[in-house]
C-alpha cells in the first residue's frame, strides 16, 4: 500500500470515528435517503409483485422442479461426512 493510500485511509478512519460526522450522516439517512428509499420501493414493489406472480405462473412446474433440485444439492452440500 502506497504512502498515500495509507494518509487517506487513515483519515478516512479519523473522519468516520468523529461524533459529529456520525450525527450529520444520521441526520442526512434519516431525513433524506430513508425516504427516498421507501419512495423507490413504494413505486416499484407492484411492478415487482407483478412480475414474480407472472414468472411463477410460466415456470409453474418447472419452477417445482428448481425448487427440489435446489433442496437436493444443498441438502447434499450440507450433509456431514458419512463416518466409514
Amino acid at each position: 500500500m502506497t504512502l498515500l493510500q495509507r494518509l487517506l485511509l487513515q483519515a478516512a478512519k479519523r473522519v468516520a470515528a468523529d461524533p459529529r460526522v456520525q450525527a450529520k450522516a444520521g441526520e442526512i439517512y434519516r431525513d433524506q435517503v430513508k425516504p427516498l428509499a421507501k419512495e423507490a420501493w413504494k413505486n416499484a414493489e407492484p411492478t415487482l409483485r407483478a412480475a414474480h406472480e407472472q414468472l411463477k405462473e410460466d415456470l409453474g412446474p418447472t419452477a417445482d422442479k428448481i425448487t427440489k433440485t435446489k433442496k437436493t444439492v444443498m441438502d447434499k452440500l450440507t450433509k456431514p461426512p458419512s463416518e466409514s
